[in-house]
């Protein structure tokens, strides 16, 4: 049975809330808030909460609301390296398994929640929600079908071959196979190189979205101006026209 795996009692919760470093980005980070303020409530009855910020946004909100910050990450997957990442994932693992050298050796959450957004287009981001931890397959399923591409060409090529990630009719029986050194300690490692990914590919999630929804408004506000520049300058023209035809008059 791996440590990652469910646990008898989840009275502790962390909320992981993953927002941008900066503004002007449109509604990203007011959407990404909405969802939370909505889901909130029913993610965490009877739960003793704590959080996470991830971008100085979330951290901002979340000090406004007055809830219960024990870390705060800026500045996560800005060039999308895994270096960027580790101290989020370490710290949430951390805080998940048994501790012996702390005085109590208690866990410090026995769940953690993700509240982050969803990049489907260039065009179109959603907030959504993901418990990342425990892990379990049902969890491992639902990310490996999120990550499959909906559109785009690596998605036309999944349904031209009949590609599937995840198989509905696992195979039947079982095989023995030898592990070394032993299988809790490659499965404990595998299971944590995967909590890692999942965590990158969220970030990195963020991050494309961001970067989406920042150039949208930049380009609606770019239109904007344009518009504007053109009005003025039509405005002006017609009061110079006016101000000639009187000096004629």
């Amino acid at each position: 049975r791996s440590s990652f795996a469910k646990k008898a009692s989840e009275s502790k919760t962390l909320f992981v809330l993953v927002a941008s470093d900066k503004g002007l980005a449109g509604a990203f980070n007011s959407s990404l808030f909405r969802k939370f303020e909505s889901s909130f409530a029913k993610a965490s009855e009877g739960q003793e909460k704590f959080f996470v910020a991830v971008g100085e946004k979330a951290f901002q909100y979340l000090l406004k609301k007055r809830y219960n910050v024990v870390e705060k990450f800026i500045n996560v997957g800005d060039f999308t390296t895994p270096d960027q990442v580790s101290p989020l994932t370490e710290f949430l693992i951390e805080g998940y398994l048994r501790n012996p050298s702390t005085s109590s050796g208690q866990e410090k959450w026995d769940k953690v929640v993700v509240f982050s957004s969803h990049f489907t287009s260039a065009l179109k981001q959603e907030p959504f929600i993901r418990e990342i931890l425990p892990v379990d397959f049902q969890a491992i399923k639902e990310t490996l079908e999120e990550i499959v591409p909906k559109t785009g060409k690596y998605s036309e090529l999944i349904k031209e071959h009949g590609i599937s990630f995840v198989s509905e009719n696992p195979p039947t029986g079982r095989k023995e196979y030898l592990i070394e050194p032993s299988p809790k300690i490659v499965l404990e490692n595998l299971v944590k190189h995967l909590f890692f990914m999942q965590v990158y590919h969220l970030i990195l999630e963020a991050n494309a979205s961001e970067h989406s929804a920042r150039r949208m408004a930049m380009k609606i506000a770019s239109d904007n101006a344009l518009e504007l520049g053109g009005e003025l300058n039509l405005q002006y023209n017609k009061s110079r026209q006016a101000a000639i035809t009187s000096q004629i008059i």
